[in-house]
């Protein structure tokens, strides 16, 4: 028999354990991480071939890469393939390829836990615009071109001299420092300060002298009966 203690730790274990898991879980699919051409990419040569890496193992017969054109039709007439580490998947394109805008478009299966994605990117072939590599990876920002920029020069400000202030008289009121009177000790509320502490001591002494000799008088007076 466990006892409840051990159940409780148990369970935590499991917890802890699916915790730590389930990210790898969520994450398990084989999606971009690097593409030629480039997403959004300008090309004056046309391309051989469109490739794509992913993150994750893939699944040889369940993921693809084609290519389509500006109409929406497909422009490979080759299958896709993909590499012995099945993280590289490839398609070739025709040699007559036209001007145009094309669109990528790949289906993955994670070898990992069967996990489908699928997405897609563009580029463009025209031999009459500048070429730009693009992003790597597909939905990124590609670097844009720095814009230069000419100084102007900027004139500095006049510069103005503030009116003179005229000092105004401020009446200053004399207040008399209130004057306190010495306080009184009090005789019998237990607290003294100063002198005060003196004069209890010495009504005590006086008490006790004063008990003495009362005391005295009466062992006196007792002896002679």
């Amino acid at each position: 028999m466990f006892s409840k203690n051990t159940a409780i730790v148990a369970v935590l274990a499991i917890l802890i354990s699916a915790v730590g898991f389930a990210p790898r879980l969520a994450l398990a699919h084989a999606e971009p991480s690097a593409v030629t051409p480039g997403d959004g990419a300008v090309l004056t040569t046309a391309p051989a071939q469109v490739t794509m890496d992913t993150d994750e193992e893939m699944v040889p017969e369940q993921s693809s890469l084609n290519v389509f054109n500006a109409a929406n039709t497909q422009v490979n007439t080759a299958t896709s393939v993909v590499d012995a580490n099945q993280t590289h998947i490839s398609v070739a394109l025709p040699a007559s390829l036209p001007v145009g805008v094309y669109t990528v478009k790949w289906a993955t299966v994670s070898a990992d836990d069967g996990d489908a994605a699928n997405g897609s990117w563009t580029f463009t072939y025209d031999p009459s615009k500048p070429a730009s590599p693009g992003s790597s990876v597909p939905g990124a920002t590609a670097p844009s071109p720095t814009a230069t920029t000419t100084a102007v020069p900027t004139t500095p400000a006049a510069t103005t001299t503030p009116p003179a202030s005229t000092p105004v008289a401020s009446a200053t009121a004399t207040v008399p420092a209130a004057t306190t009177s010495p306080a009184v000790p009090k005789v019998g509320t237990g607290v003294a300060t100063g002198g005060g502490v003196h004069n209890a001591a010495l009504y005590g002494l006086v008490l006790l002298l004063v008990a003495g000799c009362l005391t005295g008088t009466g062992l006196i007076a007792a002896r002679r009966r």
